[in-house]
């Protein structure tokens, strides 16, 4: 009786010790991440797809001789981001039990040519390595047009807005795209199909309140390119009794004028810019109103 209660003790164990091994199956690397060729000021994509499940994944990059954990950029600014593009970042997709994770830069740059990427996952049992990306960049491109877009804007419900992205020091022909980006982010940009979205001009839809994000491509015919900066609208409800600090007044000339002043302290503004919480519009592309304030 003691032999039988032995055997059934040790059988007990051995399945209990079974238990976390079977449940805790090590992820498989699907797709390691590639070493394509990018051209300066592109936009670079690095995928690397798992099979498991409550995975994470962390992104590091070696560059000149150190590595970095590029996945978490809250801290300092680390060396390699300034050559990553405005916008850069992870990003990850799940489907089923298969999970494709993805690091972006949004302009890379060839001062990361010859550096190394490589990915991390992690299940909470096993931490496995991908295989290492060689950065590759050539520059075989020309130079990206220099972009000004006004930095936020503000607009009355149901009033006209049109944002104008200005381009400075560009020759040859330019091309426009707008987008729209519910996040605020680069990479979740959505192209804008109104019809009439390829000038350098976007006619906002100000039907409803509350912010959207919108961001333009401007290309060159030399083959630049390069995205503004993201610009948020807010379309707010209208005071009834509430002036614009833009209406002229009958009696005062000095609030806005076409030209500054000599000796004035005026600034100029872009088409659109948010002056005292109310918006200047202004007809036409490049026009740029000027404000004075009231001694």
């Amino acid at each position: 009786m003691k032999r039988v209660f032995a055997i059934l003790l040790v059988l007990v164990l051995i399945i209990a010790l079974s238990v976390p091994a079977i449940a805790a199956v090590e992820p498989t690397i699907t797709l390691q991440p590639q070493n394509p060729t990018y051209s300066k000021y592109s936009v670079a994509e690095y995928f690397v797809k798992v099979k498991g499940e409550n995975l994470q994944c962390t992104w590091y990059m070696e560059y000149e001789g150190k590595t970095y954990n590029i996945s978490d950029t809250s801290g300092g600014m680390q060396p390699w981001e300034a050559y990553a593009g405005e916008t850069y970042g992870a990003k990850k997709d799940v489907n089923g039990k298969y999970t494709t994770f993805s690091y972006f830069f949004g302009g890379i740059e060839t001062e990361l040519d010859g550096s190394v990427l490589y990915a991390v996952i992690e299940d909470g049992h096993y931490d496995i390595k991908s295989a290492k990306a060689y950065i590759t960049v050539v520059n075989d491109c020309a130079e990206p047009p220099k972009t000004i877009v006004a930095p936020e804007m503000e607009i009355y419900k149901g009033e006209s807005l049109d944002l104008y992205c200005e381009v400075k020091d560009s020759e040859g022909n330019l091309s426009y795209i707008w987008y729209e980006t519910s996040s605020g982010s680069l990479r979740d940009i959505t192209a804008i199909d109104r019809g009439a979205e390829t000038s350098d001009t976007l006619k906002c839809d100000t039907s409803e309140t509350g912010t959207r994000y919108y961001v333009c491509r401007v290309e060159t015919s030399e083959g630049g390119s390069a995205y503004t900066s993201v610009i948020p609208v807010t379309v707010v409800e209208k005071p009834s009794s509430d002036r614009t600090t833009a209406d002229t007044d009958d009696n005062d000339d000095s609030d806005v004028t076409d030209e500054p002043e000599d000796g004035d302290d005026d600034k100029g503004f872009p088409v659109g810019a948010v002056l005292g919480g109310a918006a200047v519009a202004a007809a036409g592309g490049g026009t740029v109103f000027y404000f004075k304030k009231k001694k």
